[in-house]
């Protein structure tokens, strides 16, 4: 059985830096805003309560209008293709709604991530450019979040524990 949490940058820091940033110095998947008080991090957890599945929401803003950024979204590698990823940001969205804390949500995701994000609710809205050590990446955006129970697929009565 996997938990999904909220809980905090430290918690999520290595497989941030092991999926996202392997053979870079880990300052690369250290943010300014981690510790900001407004960002929210999350993470899925296995039967040993080890992390393997992470995305952070930083608040931000989309044309003028306060927004969500979502970066570092990852799943460690021996448990992708099965729902994980899913289920946290379906988790994330239910968090969001729960706490009155809806508004858009806007990422650069990686070409590859990008369908991911499209079967969630997403769209793209920019031409793919070139991301740093990210790679080839888009810009995705979530104009509108949704409760989990609202969203097709959703895993009804999930558990948000602070940590």
């Amino acid at each position: 059985m996997i938990t999904f949490t909220r809980t905090t940058a430290d918690h999520i820091l290595q497989l941030r830096h092991q999926v996202l940033r392997p053979g870079l110095p880990i300052a690369e998947v250290i943010f300014a805003e981690d510790q900001d008080q407004e960002t929210r991090h999350y993470g899925g957890l296995n039967q040993q309560g080890e992390i393997i599945c992470c995305v952070t929401l930083i608040s931000s803003t989309w044309y003028g209008e306060i927004s969500w950024r979502l970066r570092a979204m990852a799943t460690a590698p021996g448990w992708r293709n099965q729902g994980i990823g899913t289920g946290l940001v379906l988790c994330m969205l239910e968090d969001l709604q729960e706490s009155n804390q809806t508004r858009p949500i806007w990422s650069n995701a990686r070409v590859e991530s990008a369908r991911f994000y499209r079967e969630l609710g997403w769209r793209e809205v920019s031409e793919q450019f070139e991301n740093g050590n990210a790679g080839p990446s888009v810009i995705i955006l979530r104009e509108k979040t949704l409760a989990a129970g609202q969203v097709p697929g959703a895993i009804v009565g999930s558990r948000i524990r602070l940590r």
